[in-house]
């Protein structure tokens, strides 16, 4: 799947000198061992943030598994049309993988 994002390894670190009441934490790239900020994930808690900076770190990754298991779904369905008879979670699923993977890349 080509991408338009940073295509690097993501990550969430708190940094407590530019912190903002400590309710924010960093999202960095790594590049080439050289390390890029790109944004800043805010909470009504430091807890909060920090969670939100995990699942922004985490998003490249979770695209990419879901796109892959999107493709593979694709594919059995076309050997298999009634593969969601009687599988209502499945198909509401693939539609969501649908949806998301179209919000994140379009």
């Amino acid at each position: 799947m080509k991408t338009k994002h940073t295509p690097r390894e993501w990550m969430a670190e708190q940094e407590p000198f530019y912190n903002y009441k400590g309710k924010d934490v960093r999202i960095s790239i790594r590049t080439n061992g050289s390390t890029l900020r790109p944004s800043i994930a805010f909470g009504m808690s430091a807890e909060e943030a920090k969670a939100n900076a995990k699942l922004i770190a985490a998003a490249p990754e979770l695209l990419e598994a879901l796109n892959i298991l999107y493709v593979q779904l694709t594919n059995k369905l076309r050997t298999e049309p009634t593969l969601f008879d009687n599988h209502e979670n499945l198909k509401r699923g693939y539609k969501a993988a649908k949806n998301a993977i179209k919000k994140a890349t379009e």
